[in-house]
């Protein structure tokens, strides 16, 4: 009969982002609705290639936007039913690009942000209102602007308004919203497919963030996480999985707990007290041990840094507790706490051996050529044309007509005599597209 292993912990813990407490395992699932993805979004971007001609041409052009929508394509193969399928579970982070909005539906399609837009209840619009993004257009392809003042909330016309527009009446394409330069990859394709869903939205831990970056033993990383979350086989965990074992300490007698081993027994208040740290167990008793070690990890991470002595040496000990601990189980040695303080004090000479030699190979492997350098600020010498751009843009506050956001200004020069400067107000959604909008405009 097959034996059945020991679950710590619940998949749904290992497979989280490291930042957010997990270790980062990947889901069968997601991965594989990523990949998929990836296959149908190459054919989708790349229409020349022979996979995509193939592919369009077997079936309707418009799969992919069928897929988004929900509509089946009938007697499909069933490697076609599962790239359909992935577009379908991906469709929340796929927006439109405007171009002459010919192609994209103001309510239907997600091409503003990242979610639908909606127009406003009461509004001043006389006639029908547009289906599509065109019909928002003037004749030279900018903005109606006020048609769309007239039909959406003043914090969704900025938005619209801020969307460059090209006069050259280009199509409208597809864009990926969950990565900054609109290009998918797998990497957001399967940490967005695996958070769709979810009520709660995550929050990143400072904590983690800092303790997966922290110079030390990988080992140690998982060491203490499994020591976090109660997933450390001690004798109380294995009698709660119905493993029959004596539930006393090897240490004192008493019952082993993961606080108590840890922490609350004689020995380990001993090994604390006596150790550079001196610190007192009895004063955190009804504090959750995970909470315990969490508390100290941060503070001495904040105040020494990932390579601080602190954090190491912290870590050694709860380390050589539990080396100790299972040599007196599977070897019979007798418990002291003089051995917990040798072992740390090995592991940490080991940890700065490691260090060193780290810092040596980050040495050697600098490469000895020269490396390229330029001065910040200093205008060019000789006869040429000089650009000079600046952005601002406000996030939050009164914008006066509530419509302006940001500003542009720029000036140009040529051989150190100006040639024209300017300044203009201009929408933007963000600092980089103020700067790029002072770009264009001194273009």
């Amino acid at each position: 009969m097959a034996k059945r292993p020991i679950y710590w912990r619940k998949s749904s813990l290992l497979e989280e982002h490291k930042s957010l407490g997990g270790l980062g395992m990947r889901n069968i699932e997601s991965i594989n609705h990523a990949m998929l993805f990836n296959q149908a979004w190459r054919m989708k971007t790349c229409p020349n290639l022979l996979v995509s001609r193939v592919f369009s041409g077997k079936y309707p052009s418009t799969w992919f936007e069928n897929s988004i929508s929900g509509r089946r394509v009938n007697a499909a193969s069933w490697g076609a039913r599962s790239i359909m399928k992935s577009v379908s579970s991906m469709k929340g982070g796929i927006r439109r690009t405007v171009g002459n909005g010919e192609a994209t539906s103001i309510t239907d399609h997600v091409w503003v942000g990242d979610n639908r837009i909606k127009f406003k209840e009461h509004s001043s619009f006389v006639g029908t209102k547009p289906t599509w993004v065109s019909e928002l257009k003037c004749s030279n392809h900018s903005w109606n602007a006020s048609s769309v003042w007239s039909l959406f909330q003043s914090s969704t016309a900025r938005r619209i308004l801020a969307i460059h527009t090209s006069n050259r009446g280009t199509q409208d394409g597809w864009d990926w919203s969950q990565s900054s330069t609109g290009a998918y990859s797998i990497k957001s394709g399967y940490w967005f497919h695996k958070n769709t869903g979810k009520v709660e939205e995550n929050t990143v831990s400072q904590f983690w963030s800092l303790w997966w970056k922290a110079n030390m033993f990988p080992k140690w990383k998982i060491f203490i996480w499994k020591v976090i979350n109660n997933a450390i086989p001690t004798k109380q965990n294995l009698r709660r999985r119905h493993i029959d074992v004596s539930p006393a300490c090897v240490f004192c007698g008493k019952e082993e707990s993961l606080a108590h081993l840890f922490r609350d027994c004689e020995l380990s208040m001993r090994v604390w007290k006596s150790c550079s740290l001196g610190i007192h167990g009895l004063a955190a008793v009804e504090t959750h041990v995970g909470s315990w070690v969490k508390n100290f990890l941060l503070y001495f991470l904040n105040q020494d840094g990932n390579s601080g002595h602190r954090v190491v040496f912290f870590s050694s000990i709860l380390w050589s507790i539990w080396l100790h601990r299972n040599e007196c189980v599977f070897k019979g040695t007798k418990a002291s706490a003089v051995t917990v303080l040798e072992l740390a004090r090995q592991w940490m000479s080991r940890w700065e051996v490691s260090h060193c030699l780290n810092d040596k190979v980050r040495i050697t492997t600098t490469s000895p050529n020269k490396a390229w350098s330029w001065q910040v600020g200093v205008h060019s010498q000789g006869d040429m044309i000089l650009i000079e751009v600046d952005g601002a843009w406000k996030c939050k506050g009164d914008y006066g007509d509530g419509r302006w956001s940001a500003a542009a200004g720029w000036r140009i020069s040529r051989s150190g005599v100006e040639i024209k400067t300017g300044a203009q107000k201009v929408l933007a959604s963000s600092p980089i597209q103020a700067e790029a909008m002072a770009v264009l405009l001194a273009l």
